[in-house]
């Protein structure tokens, strides 16, 4: 077991097969229990029928806690939803990003849409077209997921406003959501919207003053009613309700002192969950007929958030025809009015023909990008004048289906690829694998395809592609506190530079050696939380980078060459640049650094971003690079064949001679020429040679990149 149990872990004197079938013999109503003073959260159930509920001696809500979470895990719950058709609850552990789905016929609780969820709000599901829906308030966008949870889309963004509520129509086939901004918990420009499920035809239903702050929002089936938690203006909690088209508003139900939450709907009656304690340390859940005076409030010693019915709702007798049955979707497919549906693609894919997804991978001047989130490699272009800059472009790698690379590469000469797949557990470099047991946190290649390199959390290991085993080049002494966390290759003095974090005192120390790991020396101590490190070869200077204060110390490699003048970071010949003030948000996490045409990337594992500014502007110009496109990224760097030839190539290959223009004329007289068959480039022709003359003699681009993967030296 990791963060969670991977089996259901019930009540004493309960067995786990017993209350998966009562579960499945009744309806039920499932809520989160929320512990702040262990800071952990569960799924709870009763009937959903009021009448059949009971309390305890105390007066409390006698429930059945459906799963514990382990002790020490620091877990809470926003957003939950429930399927009968499916026999499935799910529940996002806003803390982790880690959407948890229970399986109620089997009694196991899955991970998935790791590292994709952490703004996320509120939870949908169409049970017809069988895809998954959460709003994420802090990417102000709403996604929609399949349930193989390999592709996901959007279906609405914004810039302005971000979305809370949310919940679908399964027979008209719609959705409805909530939006509105808040600063300094003031709140504006609140709507609420109705959208077919792939997010078009999008209509206003109700705007501020008849809406202020909707955080939850249920559908009545039988009447057609919207209901929603709300407050008014005169500081209550509210229960509203209108019609499909914003119609016939009313207040349904009102209480002080009090911030009603999480909303379902029952056979009529209204669930709502309020999370201000009462007396005692106890909390409320509300229970209200939709017709007459019939009420309950249920007291629970937990925070109730999130609520949803396990049950067949009113729709259940009504055929719907599944939209998307006879698709051919590559991706993921979206139902639209009147029958209709559209194909969608993953982030990084394009959308070709109504149904394909394809990959316009970049071949030059692209930042690459390891997101563990999306279990992808990607490109963000860097060239200025390219009209595509900071669109995230996918690299489709199609013998890799569900891996999760944490540290990746690019090599410099050929701009093929180099990487750790942790679920495969090697190393892939060009077309040549090395299976690996342990973690690797960084992974890099010398500039001139001599070897890759990477470290683990102990150790630096060296391969040349060629060796069945990798050489360890340098190891911590057994009784050090620290980790190695990322190595970096000076190619022009052929030495390695790396960092030591010591987790203990919250400091890294700088080190560097030959490139067999021998004649280690000190180049820095102290620096505060600090992971990263890059070289610039266009100023040739060591750049290394603060995870917490927003720091990065650079260092002329000229002033390194004989001797180290000082290990300390303030140096008078070293240069300090402070980046936080700059920063729109004080908490961030910056991990990965790379420098490429006068601007510095960065990696901010906390604001999920892609971070650069300009080393000769200073901190003044950091921006926000690719806008909210990445969800972890764990690994950056950058292939420029314009950066390779003007400081590389003069060290990996000085007796090279630019082609003349005749030959490249000649290149281009090949278009006309008929595609050549699909044969991978051998290790000795230049590989970006071989990707030109494919894509020119007509070669699908797709395919003509497969290959270029392939190729490993130049």
């Amino acid at each position: 077991m990791t963060l969670f149990t991977l089996v259901l872990l019930l009540v004493a004197g309960c067995n786990a097969q017993g209350v998966i079938d009562r579960i499945n013999s009744q309806d039920n109503v499932f809520f989160t229990g929320y512990s702040a003073l262990s800071e952990t959260d569960n799924l709870q159930f009763a009937p959903a029928d009021p009448k059949k509920q009971t309390t305890d001696g105390e007066g409390d809500f006698d429930t059945t806690v459906l799963v514990y979470t382990q002790e020490r895990s620091r877990i809470q719950y926003w957003g939950m939803t429930a399927s009968y058709e499916a026999k499935k609850v799910w529940a996002n552990n806003v803390r982790s990003g880690q959407l948890q789905e229970f399986d109620l016929e089997s009694g196991e609780v899955f991970t998935k849409a790791r590292d994709l969820t952490s703004g996320l709000e509120n939870l949908a599901y169409d049970r017809i077209t069988k895809v998954l829906y959460w709003t994420d308030s802090t990417d102000k966008v709403i996604r929609a997921i399949e349930l193989t949870y390999r592709h996901f889309t959007e279906v609405y963004r914004s810039d302005e406003v971000s979305p809370y509520a949310l919940t679908v129509h399964p027979v008209k086939r719609k959705l409805f959501f909530s939006v509105y901004k808040t600063d300094n918990n003031f709140i504006s420009d609140t709507e609420l919207i109705k959208t077919d499920l792939d997010g078009g035809n999008q209509r206003v239903l109700l705007r501020f003053p008849d809406v202020l702050r909707p955080r939850g929002i249920t559908i009545d089936f039988s009447q057609d009613l919207l209901f929603w938690t709300d407050q008014n203006f005169l500081r209550q909690a509210t229960i509203m309700a209108c019609d499909l088209d914003g119609k016939r508003r009313k207040q349904f139900f009102a209480k002080s002192l009090s911030f009603l939450w999480g909303i379902a709907h029952y056979k009529g009656y209204v669930y709502a969950t309020d999370i201000v304690n009462t007396t005692d340390n106890k909390y409320e859940i509300e229970i209200r007929k939709t017709a007459g005076r019939e009420s309950y409030t249920r007291t629970v010693t937990t925070r109730p958030r999130n609520v949803a019915i396990f049950a067949p709702d009113e729709t259940a007798s009504i055929k719907v025809s599944n939209e998307c049955d006879d698709s051919k979707c590559e991706h993921i497919c979206l139902a639209r009015e009147n029958g209709g549906f559209v194909c969608k693609c993953s982030p990084g894919f394009t959308l070709e023909s109504g149904y394909k997804c394809v990959s316009d991978s970049l071949i030059d001047n692209y930042l690459l990008v390891a997101d563990i989130g999306q279990k992808r490699l990607f490109q963000l272009p860097i060239s200025r004048t390219a009209s595509t800059v900071g669109k995230l472009v996918a690299i489709d790698l199609d013998d890799v289906t569900e891996d999760r690379i944490y540290a990746a590469s690019t090599i410099k000469r050929t701009g093929g690829l180099a990487w750790f797949d942790i679920t495969a557990r090697e190393i892939v470099w060009g077309d040549k694998r090395l299976p690996r047991e342990d973690g690797v946190s960084s992974i890099t290649t010398g500039c001139c395809n001599k070897r890759v390199y990477w470290t683990t959390e102990s150790d630096i290991y060296s391969w040349d592609g060629i060796s069945s085993t990798a050489v360890n080049i340098y190891s911590l002494s057994f009784f050090s506190d620290s980790q190695v966390r990322q190595v970096v290759v000076d190619c022009k003095a052929d030495l390695l530079y790396w960092i030591e974090y010591d987790s203990f005192y919250q400091s890294a120390t700088v080190k560097r050696s030959n490139l067999k790991g021998q004649d280690v020396e000190t180049v820095l101590q102290s620096v505060p939380n600090s992971f990263s490190l890059t070289i610039d070869y266009e100023s040739y200077t060591l750049h290394v980078l603060t995870a917490l204060r927003g720091e990065i110390y650079s260092i002329p490699l000229k002033l390194l060459e004989k001797s180290i003048p000082s290990t300390s970071v303030y140096y008078k010949d070293y240069k300090t640049t402070e980046l936080k003030e700059s920063m729109e948000s004080q908490t961030f996490l910056f991990l990965r650094i790379v420098v490429v045409e006068g601007h510095a990337y960065i990696a901010d594992d906390i604001n999920d971003s892609i971070l650069r500014f300009n080393l000769k502007r200073g901190a003044s110009s950091l921006e926000n690079y690719g806008g909210n496109q990445v969800f972890f990224p764990t690994a950056i760097d950058f292939y420029s064949r314009s950066y390779y030839a003007k400081y590389l190539r003069p060290i990996c290959e000085p007796g090279f001679v630019e082609p003349t223009t005749t030959a490249t004329r000649r290149m281009t007289t090949t278009r006309r020429a008929p595609p050549p068959s699909p044969t991978p480039p051998s290790a000795g022709p230049d590989c970006i040679t071989v990707f030109n003359n494919n894509i020119i003699a007509g070669m699908d681009s797709n395919t003509a990149l497969s290959l270029l993967l392939a190729c490993l030296f130049g």
